[in-house]
């Protein structure tokens, strides 16, 4: 196997870098390293890839890999590379803030009109942490996104990740819609 080069997300193509890979490493095993035996991991994902493949398809391949070892810990760098995979899918490069989020819900008839003054959201974008969705395992971001998150049935888009769910939960139990 011998990839040259990779497909980014906006459909230009750069030179391959193994490196990037290792980087993810850093990030996603933070705290847990010990436990996760990542060269393995790159090696068998390695053997799976192919000449222009996606970046977005190579980081599937690393979260199957480690879904593959059946270990809370590699379920934990799973979750993390999924979390990351998910927010990058739905948002691009620049997540919303709640309002932004709401006002698109709004106009597409996924979200009821809720009586939020700017302040209001402006202390609940002071709440909200996303980093949070990185301290959930696969099963459980997938779980959430897949069931709970609000998304267009026809198309299969989601538009929330995990952290847009949890407050968008707690607002409908707040104001009652």
């Amino acid at each position: 196997m011998s990839i040259k080069y990779v497909t980014k997300r906006d459909g230009t193509q750069e030179k391959f870098d193994v490196n990037k890979i290792l980087r993810w490493e850093l990030w996603a095993c933070e705290g847990i390293k010990q436990f996760i035996d990542w060269k393995d991991i790159i090696i068998k994902t390695m053997s799976n890839l192919s000449d222009g493949m996606s970046t977005q398809d190579i980081q599937l391949l690393l979260i199957d890999e480690c879904n593959n070892r059946k270990s809370w810990y590699n379920s934990i760098v799973a979750g993390r590379l999924y979390a990351a995979y998910i927010s990058k899918h739905i948002y691009h490069e620049k997540t919303p803030t709640i309002r932004e989020l709401h006002t698109q819900l709004q106009s597409i008839g996924l979200l009821s009109k809720l009586d939020y003054t700017e302040e209001e959201y402006e202390e609940l974008e002071r709440v909200i942490d996303h980093n949070k969705d990185f301290n959930l395992n696969y099963l459980q971001v997938y779980h959430i996104v897949n069931k709970y998150a609000l998304g267009d049935k026809i198309t299969k888009k989601k538009f929330e990740t995990p952290q847009f769910v949890f407050m968008r939960m707690a607002i409908s139990i707040v104001t009652g819609k």
